[in-house]
């Protein structure tokens, strides 16, 4: 055994003594330092947990973030003014088909949107198969 083994174990366990004041505060001292390292922690995980959730409902599941500064920013609102004015204009009888925004990111907020809003689980298949705005509200049924 090395010799600083054998020193740190005398020093903690001498002979002659059956439970010596030393080696059981010190045992009691490290058991209780990682029991509140391990509460702390799991305290902190809980508010951690809780933050995320008030910073997504604040924030939204999705946040976009442009790797480079956006050098015309009036263009691009320009853009999405068209978009959202696209959509607004589009009626029942809209075909899908026709709308410049419906791809398969407009499909998944479509699923996303009817189970956060109207509880129902649809597939992408679904959604995939509507051709028109009003086969798209059909499949509300309380809209149909």
């Amino acid at each position: 055994m090395p010799w600083f083994l054998h020193l740190a174990l005398r020093q903690l366990f001498p002979p002659g003594k059956r439970f010596p004041a030393f080696a059981t505060v010190s045992i009691l001292g490290v058991g209780l330092g990682v029991a509140s390292l391990l509460v702390v922690q799991t305290v902190m995980n809980g508010f951690g947990e809780e933050h995320r959730l008030r910073i997504r409902e604040s924030f939204g599941d999705c946040v976009v973030v442009a790797r480079t500064p956006i050098e015309r920013p009036q263009e691009l609102l320009k853009a999405l003014r068209a978009d959202v004015d696209a959509l607004t204009q589009a009626d029942e009888a809209t075909v899908l088909a026709v709308l410049p925004q419906w791809d398969s990111l407009a499909i998944l907020l479509v699923v996303s949107h009817f189970e956060h809003v109207h509880g129902l689980e649809i597939t992408g298949a679904q959604v995939r198969r509507c051709r028109t705005v009003a086969d798209l509200l059909n499949l509300i049924p309380s809209l149909s």
